[in-house]
């Protein structure tokens, strides 16, 4: 196993976590606005017709269900847990790249190292966006992953 499919399989395995987090987290969240609609409905229903109590429970059903989903697809990603330096070898030439890819491909070539942190902090790159990008240019076959040092 490289030490990419290292990285990939701990990215991999903190990302399910959140997301199953995440979707017990958007249920609750569009539950509890239809409760609160319900609740309202209960309280407004002496003075309401029941054909407009059954359009606000169905518009309140769809509020519920927007919002959790609209929770759910909002995606953060955690912190990763701890901090790591990823040794690497440039194998071709990288006239070509710009952006985030130019500054880890220069990094690179410069030190052979990058800490992932320091990196980030440095350029105000996610470590996330750093870490896949990293990746990315291995599969182009622009560097090649040697190690991955962990700092903690």
């Amino acid at each position: 196993m490289t030490e990419t499919s290292i990285i990939s399989l701990q990215l991999e395995d903190i990302i399910k976590k959140r997301k199953k987090t995440r979707a017990i987290s958007s249920l609750a969240i569009g539950v509890a606005v239809y409760l609160f609609i319900i609740v309202m409905v209960m309280l407004m229903s002496a003075f309401l017709p029941l054909l407009t109590i059954t359009y606000v429970l169905i518009i309140g059903a769809l509020a519920g269900a927007a919002t959790g989903i609209a929770f759910y697809l909002v995606e953060s990603y955690p912190e990763l847990k701890s901090d790591f330096e990823v040794e690497a070898q440039l194998l071709n030439g990288s006239k070509s790249l710009s952006g985030v890819d130019a500054a880890l491909v220069n990094e690179i070539a410069r030190r052979g190292v990058i800490n992932i942190k320091e990196f980030s902090q440095r350029t105000g790159i996610d470590k996330f966006t750093i870490i896949a990008r990293l990746n990315m240019l291995e599969r182009a076959g622009i560097i090649k992953i040697k190690n991955v040092i962990p700092l903690e």
